[in-house]
C-alpha cells in the first residue's frame, strides 16, 4: 500500500475553541467520537478550575484507562504516554501505524492513503475515545493550567509580542477571531506562539 501521513492536531482558537484535524479534514470538537457514556450519579466529583471538562471527558468515554486516569483529576506525563500507548496498540490491531507526534495530542498515521478513508475513521472511531479524553484536555491544562480567560490571555501575549497595539484587549481579540481580521499576517509565527501558549509556560509548544 502507498504509505501517505495522515495528520491529527488540535488547533487552538479563542475562548477554549478548538478544531480536531483528521487528514486536513477539519472537524469540531464536538465531532470526536465518544462514548455512550455513564450516568451523572457514576461521576466523581471534580473540584479544581478544569472540573467540568474533567466531569464531561469522564461521561463522554468508556475506556477505562482514561476513566482511571481523569478520576485522579491529574494527567501526569506517564499518564499521557499510557494513554498514548493504548491507542497505537489498538490502531495496530486494525493495521494502522500511529506515530504520537508531540505532547498535546497529535499523530500521524503512516498507512492510510486520506483522511477520509473509511476504513481509517471507523478505527479511529473504535480507538480514539480514551485517547482524546485524556489527550485534549491534557493540553488544554499545559497551556492555561488555572482555566483563565481564553480572550485576555491570548490578547496579552499578541500585546507583549508587538503583533498588536498596546491597548489591544481580549474584546478586540474576540472580534478579530470572529472573522480572523488580525492585524497581522494569518502565517505569523509569533501569533502562532500565541495561540499555542499564551502564557509562555511551556518549552515544547508552539
Amino acid at each position: 500500500m502507498r504509505k501517505l501521513s495522515v495528520r491529527a492536531t488540535v488547533v487552538w482558537f479563542g475562548a477554549g475553541t478548538a478544531l480536531f484535524l483528521l487528514g486536513g479534514c477539519a472537524t469540531a470538537s464536538e465531532s470526536v467520537p465518544k462514548a455512550s457514556g455513564v450516568s451523572s450519579e457514576e461521576v466523581p466529583t471534580f473540584t479544581g478550575p478544569w472540573a467540568a471538562e474533567f466531569a464531561e471527558n469522564y461521561r463522554e468515554t468508556d475506556d477505562e484507562t482514561a476513566r482511571t486516569i481523569l478520576a485522579k483529576e491529574s494527567i501526569t506525563d506517564a499518564d499521557y504516554s499510557e494513554i498514548s500507548d493504548t491507542f497505537v496498540a489498538c490502531m495496530a490491531a486494525k493495521n494502522f501505524t500511529v506515530t504520537i507526534d508531540d505532547e498535546y495530542g497529535a499523530f500521524s498515521v503512516t498507512n492510510s492513503f486520506d483522511g477520509e478513508d473509511p476504513v481509517l475513521k471507523a478505527a479511529y472511531t473504535a480507538c480514539a475515545s480514551g485517547f482524546n479524553a485524556v489527550s485534549g484536555l491534557r493540553a488544554q491544562m499545559l497551556r492555561n493550567p488555572e482555566r483563565l480567560d481564553e480572550n485576555t490571555i491570548v490578547a496579552a501575549c499578541l500585546v507583549k509580542k508587538g503583533l498588536v497595539d498596546p491597548g489591544y484587549t481580549a474584546k478586540d481579540y474576540a472580534r478579530d477571531l470572529e472573522d480572523w481580521s488580525f492585524p497581522f499576517g494569518h502565517d505569523s509565527m509569533k501569533a502562532g506562539e500565541c495561540f499555542s501558549d499564551p502564557l509562555e509556560l511551556n518549552d515544547r509548544a508552539g
